[in-house]
């Protein structure tokens, strides 16, 4: 599919997710460290995602995140030249996140 024709149809489905989802949900995209303000939430998705992402039916146990933890990680990513780049979903109405997608990127590929 040439590069226009898959522009338009990520443009579409955008578009199609935004008016099904309403004005409740916003994507907040950032480098870096986790803003203060949502230190506690990403500690919260983290943990849920150490036990709800696809793991080929092995029982995996709970990995625990507190904001110490997220903190603590941040420092060792940028020690190594890593940045994380960060995609995640605000509830609006309650400024909470319920969704993230979240890359580590070393320093020889930026």
């Amino acid at each position: 599919m040439p590069a226009s024709a898959t522009r338009t149809l990520l443009s579409t489905r955008l578009a199609a997710a935004a008016a099904a989802a309403g004005g409740d949900y916003r994507l907040n995209e950032w480098s870096g460290r986790v803003p203060e303000r949502w230190r506690a939430d990403m500690a919260l998705l983290y943990t849920a995602m150490s036990t709800e992402e696809p793991s080929a039916g092995l029982d995996e146990p709970e990995s625990v995140w507190t904001e110490e933890r997220l903190m603590e990680t941040e420092e060792l990513e940028a020690g190594d030249g890593r940045t994380s780049l960060f995609a995640v979903v605000e509830h609006v109405p309650t400024g909470r996140l319920c969704g993230l997608t979240v890359l580590s990127v070393p320093a020889t590929a930026l």
